[in-house]
């Protein structure tokens, strides 16, 4: 969850002009993340995934123009074996287990907004996971409904959500 959070808080940066806006990311690598939030497709051309155990975060960023986009599922349950697994999974409310979190920021012009699924004020709030994972490589798609508000840290605000959906991810752990 620390590493999440540091690349949320890496968003809220002013991008630099020498920086890719679009297409860039890590050439070669394969890797991939999009979704559509609320109405609007976004594809997050600058991946990572990082592995930690059998737990897995990987995150998406875009700039466009003065707004800067972040989108991480934060994490992702690995096979400790590193074998070949899949699994369909919905997580909903609090809980004091681990578990798969999405998380969706915005940081423009108008200030920053953090999103997140599974929240722990309300069971509305969910994610849906369908994993394939091959060794160290991973695909699958996700959808949910994120609440939140201002800040990383905001309080539960029904009016304030998105909704995410035709989400997917390619990626290799490393």
């Amino acid at each position: 969850m620390a590493v999440v959070l540091s690349l949320l808080a890496f968003t809220a940066c002013k991008k630099d002009k020498d920086s890719p806006s679009s297409g860039g990311g890590m050439p070669g690598s394969g890797s991939s993340l999009q979704a559509r939030v609320q109405e609007t497709l976004r594809q997050f051309p600058m991946v990572s995934a990082v592995r930690s155990g059998n737990y897995g975060t990987l995150i998406g960023i875009l700039y466009a123009g003065s707004d800067t986009f972040s989108i991480s599922i934060s994490d992702l349950i690995l096979p400790t074996t590193r074998s070949d697994t899949s699994y369909t999974a919905t997580y909903r409310g609090s809980s004091v287990a681990r578990r798969p979190q999405l998380l969706y920021g915005h940081h423009g012009v108008q200030g920053r907004r953090v999103y997140s699924a599974p929240h722990p004020t309300t069971a509305d709030a969910y994610l849906t996971l369908t994993v394939n994972i091959q060794g160290s490589r991973a695909e699958g798609t996700f959808e949910g409904m994120l609440y939140g508000g201002p800040g990383q840290e905001s309080a539960f605000n029904p009016t304030d959500s998105v909704r995410v959906t035709e989400g997917s991810f390619r990626v290799t752990f490393q």
